[in-house]
């Protein structure tokens, strides 16, 4: 008897909601996610993240039994705003 493990569906949600991803998704619009069950005995998924364009978003490591997020991986720098916001107090501190 096969026993389910979740759904892909299930496993981006629950990555896609975390406070790791959160912001991060909401500030790319129309992004894109996969997920496969890694199918070891730990019932781990691995989920990946893309913007629009195709570029590498972050990954995580996902538990759907356990509803956490074990490792994570988030390749987003700051946008050109928040860069913005920040220039003049750095460059006042060097």
């Amino acid at each position: 008897m096969a026993i389910s493990r979740g759904s892909a569906d299930q496993v981006i949600a629950l990555a896609a909601a975390s406070p790791i991803f959160k912001n991060v998704l909401a500030a790319r619009p129309g992004w894109t996610a996969a997920a496969y069950d890694s199918g070891n005995s730990y019932g781990i998924w691995r989920v990946q993240f893309w913007d629009t364009e195709g570029e590498d978003i972050g990954w995580a490591d996902v538990s759907l039994t356990k509803g956490r997020l074990y490792a994570w991986e988030s390749n987003v720098g700051a946008t050109d705003e928040q860069k913005t916001a920040v220039r003049g107090t750095l460059l006042d501190f060097l």
